[in-house]
């Protein structure tokens, strides 16, 4: 069976996400990006992730602003201020 993946896109609007293979999407919806704090974003994303979490182990994400790739830190998260100057990567764990 091929590896699954749970794809999350990080909008100033939606959260758009998806289960995946690395052929085809076999799900996908959205929701409302918070706009009021990290601890609401974190918690949407844990939402989403426990939906899918006996089906994948695995997170990818894009998202707005300047972002380092290997260690997930967002220096600025364009209209979602309040994850400016945060490891990303670190929360989602």
């Amino acid at each position: 069976m091929a590896e699954k993946y749970l794809g999350i896109d990080v909008g100033g609007t939606e959260l758009k996400y998806a289960l995946m293979t690395e052929d085809e999407i076999l799900e996908k919806d959205y929701i409302p990006t918070p706009k009021d704090s990290l601890d609401a974003f974190a918690e949407q994303i844990a939402q989403i992730y426990e939906k899918y979490k006996d089906q994948t182990k695995v997170i990818v994400m894009s998202a707005p602003g300047r972002i380092n790739a290997d260690t997930g830190f967002m220096f600025t998260s364009g209209l979602l201020g309040y994850a400016n100057e945060t490891n990303m990567a670190d929360i989602i764990r």
